[in-house]
């Protein structure tokens, strides 16, 4: 029997019976909440089709009120008979073809247990049980069993990891990412015979393609493995350099043959990542990730029609002054890629520090934008209580206990202590992409792992100490530096590695990005600038007074486009204080509304300018927008000393809204990690009735 539990098929018996009971955990969590799935209804229609046999379609609503009913979720279930006779299609959707295996999932499960939504309950139990049973894998490659479980349970209960289980689509990628890292680990921990490394690389090739058609972010997960591959493997050098070559070239053939669908697609369509990533420029996400700005403020509105017309308004300026490429067009990905370039010319090191603040927000755990953003459950509520003391201690402490669990890992196993800090760096820093709870749900695992880690490794130390001669021979040998030599070396040598590969690095990128940003600036700040005028009057039914600007200037290209774009400066002077103005818009979609909201400080002596973009669009008519002014609160009106056009604006790269207080020149040029404080104040609050920070 002691045998049997010590035998690595015990482990598979363990790993199953975390996947039972995370299974009951979702039911019982799906059930409490009252949600079946909550992103996106209407594009699962195809899913239905599917489920009766017409092949990967798009449904015509329209004709279909039975299959309309149900997908809009008015009616529980889809009796197709209703809608006999009536079966049309049209052209198949973005998301149908991006995401045709969470597609053909549902339509199994629909297929299976009938076309019900509450059948989904099922789909979602089985990849939560799934992520679970894989994370207790990974958590064996770095603690014994017993541990090993605990972490997986605080996995499994975590609220930023529960409250994610109803969202269809963004939870499908959860398994594929720990299932990868995983194998990843079981490559890097010990020499593997070659059939099991070729072997594991091949079938990790097919899962990542799989998973690229349940949702496209499983690109991240192709450079961790070849990297995995290529520098981990525990072999001799020569010898690790041949295998890993060989094991890439499986894995990415596996990958092909796993995502052909996928890259066909990717390949036909395009890929609207540029668009995307641009979007994780906006300043709010910032924030969340306790970044400080400098003088500048990127996309203040997280709108997809705001980030379109910043990436067109560069590509007009840069590359065609007469383009007009529409959203989510072949036209317009290569516009944002383009401006995406451009960012990351001109400021490298930010992005560093955004993918650095980012891993250091993720050794937290549960962030309250979880809660606020989709709701509790009377489940959640229970398991936040009884989380709410671990939480308060890894919100403070995580961050800590992290580093020196990486510290002590690598003076024991340098090799495997540099795979895991990476791993870290690389999975943790990609929220930054778009610093959202849907995209960092599933790392709240690293919040609980790095505490078993160094569990695993103090009980591993102090195991000696259980038998008479081993401890005597451990106090012989502490006080020798013999003893403490290895260790020590390779703790340097990761210490080392990290200022090489990513210290250094972000203090030359940052010194470069000043340069530039400061030449950019000072260019902004003199540059030919001419009044525009415009009227107060009052502002709609709204509190402030609205500074209606005249027509913006536009070149003969951008009328023939039947858009505009201009760079405005308002310049403010005043006694010491700071408020806000509002750029207003009126637009034929009001969800696409620009309308962005400026701080204004102003310092008492000397004038604070503020230069920020604006855009107009009449071609199409659907998507017109017009630049109205801006609107102050009556008592500020007297700050402000005029609002210009700078003429020269085409020979700007980016456009940033720039903060220029007096003395500007002397602040920095960069991103920089602020000292705040966790954000977990309202969970708490939530979970404890009475408690305060």
């Amino acid at each position: 029997m002691v045998t049997f539990f010590r035998h690595p098929s015990f482990d598979c018996v363990l790993a199953l019976a975390v996947m039972l009971v995370a299974m009951a955990v979702a039911v019982g969590y799906l059930s409490s909440s009252g949600s079946s799935g909550n992103f996106r209804r209407d594009w699962f229609a195809p899913a239905a089709m599917m489920a009766e046999g017409y092949g990967l379609v798009n449904p015509d609503l329209t004709k279909m009120k039975a299959l309309e009913a149900f997908i809009a979720g008015k009616t529980p279930y889809w009796n197709p008979a209703e809608d006999h006779g009536r079966i049309a299609f049209k052209e198949l959707l973005g998301f149908g073809r991006d995401h045709a295996n969470l597609i053909r999932a549902v339509a199994l499960c629909w297929y299976v247990l009938g076309c019900r939504w509450d059948a989904l309950i099922t789909y979602h139990a089985l990849i939560f049980a799934l992520t679970c049973g894989l994370a207790y894998g990974l958590c064996r490659q770095a603690m014994p069993k017993s541990i090993a479980l605990i972490v997986t349970l605080a996995f499994m209960l975590s609220p930023a990891h529960l409250i994610m289980i109803p969202e269809i689509r963004d939870y499908s990628k959860a398994p594929f990412i720990i299932g990868t890292l995983f194998a990843c680990a079981f490559l890097v921990r010990l020499p593997r015979s070659l059939p099991t490394v070729f072997g594991i690389a091949a079938i990790l090739g097919v899962f990542v393609g799989i998973g690229l058609g349940f949702r496209a972010d499983m690109t991240l997960c192709i450079l961790p493995v070849l990297l995995t591959c290529l520098c981990f493997l525990p072999y001799p050098w020569k010898r690790s350099l041949a295998v890993g070559l060989l094991a890439s070239l499986l894995f990415l053939v596996a990958l092909y043959a796993g995502g052909r669908e996928s890259f066909h697609t990717m390949w036909r369509y395009g890929s609207d990542t540029p668009h995307n990533v641009t979007g994780g420029l906006y300043s709010g996400f910032d924030e969340l990730m306790g970044l400080q700005p400098s003088y500048r403020h990127d996309l203040y509105n997280f709108n997809d029609h705001y980030i379109a017309e910043t990436a067109t308004s560069y590509y007009r300026r840069v590359v065609d002054p007469a383009a007009n490429p529409q959203m989510m067009k072949p036209e317009y990905l290569n516009a944002a890629r383009q401006y995406l370039f451009a960012v990351w010319r001109q400021r490298p090191a930010d992005l560093l520090s955004r993918a650095f603040a980012s891993t250091w927000k993720m050794l937290e755990t549960a962030p309250t934008e979880t809660q606020e953003e989709f709701g509790v459950s009377i489940l959640l509520n229970r398991i936040a209580r009884f989380f709410a003391h671990p939480i308060i201690f890894m919100a403070h402490w995580g961050r800590w206990v992290a580093v020196l669990a990486l510290l002590c890992l690598a003076a024991i196993r340098i090799r495997f202590g540099l795979f895991v800090a990476l791993a870290l760096l690389y999975f943790c820093g990609s929220p930054s992409l778009q610093y959202m709870p849907r995209h960092f749900f599933h790392l709240s695992f690293a919040t609980w792992f790095f505490p078993g880690l160094l569990a695993s490794l103090l009980c591993g130390a102090l195991a000696p100490l259980g038998h008479r001669a081993p401890r005597a021979a451990l106090q012989a040998a502490l006080p020798t530096w013999a003893f403490w030599r290895p260790p020590m070396l390779r703790m340097g040598v990761a210490l080392a590695a990290a200022f090489l590969f990513l210290l250094m690095p972000w203090w030359i990128l940052g010194w470069i990005q000043s340069g530039k940003l400061l030449a950019h600036a000072k260019a902004v700040n003199t540059a030919p600038r001419a009044p525009l005028p415009y009227t107060v009057e009052t502002a709609d039914g709204r509190e402030g007074r609205l500074l209606r600007a005249a027509p913006l200037p536009e070149p003969d290209a951008a009328k023939r486009a039947g858009v505009s774009d201009a760079y405005l400066m308002a310049e403010f002077a005043g006694p010491p204080g700071t408020f806000a103005f509002i750029v207003r818009y009126e637009s034929s979609l009001k969800f696409s509304s620009l309308e962005q909201i400026i701080p204004v400080e102003l310092s008492g002596a000397g004038t604070t300018r503020i230069y920020f973009p604006v855009y107009e669009r009449t071609e199409p008519a659907r998507l017109y927008r017009r630049f109205l002014g801006i609107e102050l609160a009556p008592e500020t009106i007297p700050f402000l000393k005029g609002i210009h056009t700078v003429s020269n604006a085409r020979d700007f790269a980016l456009w940033p809204t720039l903060l220029l207080v007096p003395g500007w020149e002397e602040g920095p040029h960069r991103l920089t990690l602020a000292p705040a404080g966790n954000n977990y104040t309202q969970l708490l609050q939530h979970a404890l009735p009475g408690w305060t920070q």
